[in-house]
C-alpha cells in the first residue's frame, strides 16, 4: 500500500508541476495577445492618411515619444521576459498584409516574451500577432437631427 501511494504522489507532483509551467506560459501567452491587440489599436490611430515615412518614428520603442513607447508604457503590466515589440505598417484584406502599400491603412503588431519554467528545465515563449485598420468613416449631422448624411458604414447616433 505505501509504495501505491508513493509512486501515485510522485505522478501527482510531476503533474501538477507540468500544470503550473504549462499555466504559466498560458499567461504570457494572453499576456501578449492583450497587448499586440492594445498597441495595434493604439497605432492604427495615428495612421490618419500619413505616409509609411510619416509613421516610421510612431513605430519604434527607441524614441520615449513615439506613439509605440506611449502605448507600451500604459500596458506594462505583463508577465514575461524578454519583451519584444514589432510594428508593420501596410494594408491589411482579412487575410493577407501587404507591407508595400504607402500610405499604409493598417499596422500589425507582433509582441513576444519568455518566461522561465518553474519545475521543467528550460523556458518557454509566446508569440502573438495583431492587425489594425484605421477607420475613415465620418457621420455628419443636419439640423435637429431630422436628416443626416451618413458615410462609411457606421450609423449616426442621435443624442
Amino acid at each position: 500500500m505505501l509504495a501505491i501511494v508513493g509512486a501515485a504522489l510522485t505522478v501527482i507532483v510531476l503533474v501538477a508541476a507540468f500544470a503550473v509551467d504549462l499555466g504559466v506560459q498560458r499567461v504570457v501567452r494572453r499576456d501578449m495577445q492583450a497587448l499586440a491587440d492594445v498597441v495595434a489599436l493604439d497605432l492604427a490611430r495615428e495612421i490618419d492618411g500619413r505616409t509609411r515615412a510619416q509613421l516610421a518614428g510612431e513605430g519604434q520603442q527607441t524614441s520615449p515619444s513615439s506613439a509605440l513607447a506611449l502605448s507600451l508604457a500604459r500596458n506594462d503590466d505583463t508577465i514575461g521576459d524578454d519583451l519584444a515589440v514589432a510594428v508593420s505598417w501596410g494594408a491589411w484584406d482579412g487575410e493577407t498584409f501587404d507591407v508595400t502599400v504607402d500610405p499604409p491603412s493598417a499596422v500589425r503588431v507582433v509582441a513576444s516574451a519568455t518566461t522561465d519554467f518553474a519545475f521543467a528545465p528550460g523556458e518557454g515563449g509566446a508569440t502573438r500577432t495583431a492587425y489594425a485598420e484605421a477607420d475613415s468613416t465620418a457621420c455628419y449631422q443636419l439640423g435637429s437631427w431630422a436628416a443626416a448624411v451618413r458615410s462609411g458604414t457606421r450609423a449616426c447616433s442621435a443624442r
